[in-house]
């Protein structure tokens, strides 16, 4: 969830100016269920035109290549060691250097 907390703040910040070029709605798909997409919704003050669309299994992001991180169907494995996992590049191999960027200042990441 880290990136769409991202994701999500860079949305309610830019929605304005995305208004003022025309954008009426965006939709922005979570892999959560739809009790915890309300509740990012409601944690971020998103305004009722970002659409939070439920997809638990991720199956629209298979769609579109993205990883699915470290040993993502061991439910043996603690989330938590799934997570440093990830944050050492195992699953998701970008992710330590965009998140490094984007504490130092970059908000592009390491290619922006």
């Amino acid at each position: 969830m880290f990136f769409s907390h991202r994701y999500g703040q860079r949305l309610r910040f830019y929605m304005p100016e995305l208004e003022a070029k025309g954008v009426k709605q965006v939709k922005l798909i979570l892999n959560a269920e739809p009790a915890a997409c309300e509740a990012f919704a409601k944690y971020l003050d998103l305004p009722p035109n970002i659409e939070l669309l439920s997809d638990p299994s991720g199956a629209a992001g298979l769609q579109f290549g993205v990883a699915r991180g470290f040993r993502p169907d061991d439910a043996s494995l603690s989330p938590y060691v799934k997570l440093f996992a990830m944050l050492f590049g195992l699953g998701a191999p970008f992710t330590l250097p965009f998140v490094i960027a984007g504490y130092l200042g970059n908000p592009g990441g390491v290619h922006g």
